[in-house]
């Protein structure tokens, strides 16, 4: 069984997934968790933390492809992990998955362009880099107001020394990324909790 935390920055993905593993596996449920991005575990990982530190430009005027395949290359450096817990039959759980570079990318285009952007992330994820498919999504529905002011209260993160990367600091930007999300976990039957 593969399960997803997906959700905007600042709605509690990394906590709830992590206290989601800590309770399968105090009811003997051997698992594995998976954080993405991993900005210290991959090479495209450090990659993903440059992007949004600035290091490759303006949000506004990279082309959404660049940072797509960032994010998917990442996955894809973990993949033989995923792969191996898999095969030994464990619960995946994973904090962010294909679901987070598709509307984080999305967004950034027309809406006459999303439908065949979005197919383009999902062949290149699940198609071309033969990642396996989730069974269970979870959104974690938190209004970008709210889920603005809990990442203010993170401590320090080590792939930016700024309180808010690139995409969180444009209120204007998350509030797309928000809405897309809503609109997909209702059309592709996500589990939603508020």
């Amino acid at each position: 069984m593969i399960i997803v935390f997906e959700g905007i920055d600042g709605v509690g993905k990394g906590t709830q997934s992590a206290k989601f593993a800590s309770y399968l596996s105090s009811i003997g449920v051997a698992n594995s968790l998976f954080s993405f991005p991993d900005y210290s575990g991959t090479n495209f990982g450090k990659e993903v933390a440059k992007y949004l530190n600035g290091g490759y430009g303006d949000l506004k005027a990279l082309p959404p492809q660049f940072p797509a395949m960032l994010y998917a290359m990442d996955r894809f450096e973990v993949k033989k992990n995923i792969l191996q817990s898999i095969n030994q039959g464990k619960t995946i759980i994973f904090d962010r998955y294909v679901s987070s570079n598709v509307i984080y990318q999305t967004v950034k285009l027309k809406p006459s362009e999303q439908t065949g952007f979005m197919e383009w992330v999902k062949r290149l994820e699940y198609d071309i880099f033969e990642m396996p498919k989730p069974d269970v999504t979870v959104f974690l529905d938190v209004p970008p107001t709210v889920a603005s002011e809990n990442v203010l209260k993170k401590a320090a993160r080590f792939y930016t020394s700024a309180k808010k990367d690139m995409h969180e600091k444009d209120n204007s930007y998350l509030e797309k990324v928000y809405n897309l999300y809503k609109q997909t976990a209702i059309s592709e039957g996500w589990l939603i909790i508020e």
